[in-house]
């Protein structure tokens, strides 16, 4: 059963190839903080596809795309999936430092 606080110190106990498992034990290294919010700013809009199919195709793009924080404003929020954007953010990050996906050590552990 899942740990319902922030404490730094909880256990990486779900599955192993979400960020709740494994996976999540990663360390980020060679990011701004920028960089951190754009990739943010991307999870969004990809989670927002069926909205806004226009900024989906954009934020695709990864680091090339065209988009501001301002591109968040005009659209129902309340229609995109919280857990989506969370995921869809930390593979942004991962594809920043290059490790996407990042799931080849987890995989091979559940092989042994």
């Amino acid at each position: 059963m899942m740990e319902e606080n922030m404490n730094r110190n909880r256990p990486y106990d779900g599955q192993q190839h979400t960020h709740y498992g494994k996976r999540g034990k990663t360390l980020v290294e060679g990011l701004t903080m920028r960089d951190i919010s754009d990739c943010c700013l991307r999870g969004f809009l990809l989670a927002s596809g069926h909205i806004v199919p226009h900024l989906y195709s954009e934020a695709d793009k990864g680091e090339k795309a065209q988009l501001s924080v301002n591109d968040l404003y005009g659209f129902d929020l309340d229609k995109i999936d919280p857990g989506a954007v969370i995921q869809n953010m930390i593979c942004e990050i991962e594809k920043m430092m290059e490790i996407y996906p990042n799931v080849n050590e987890v995989a091979h552990e559940q092989d042994r």
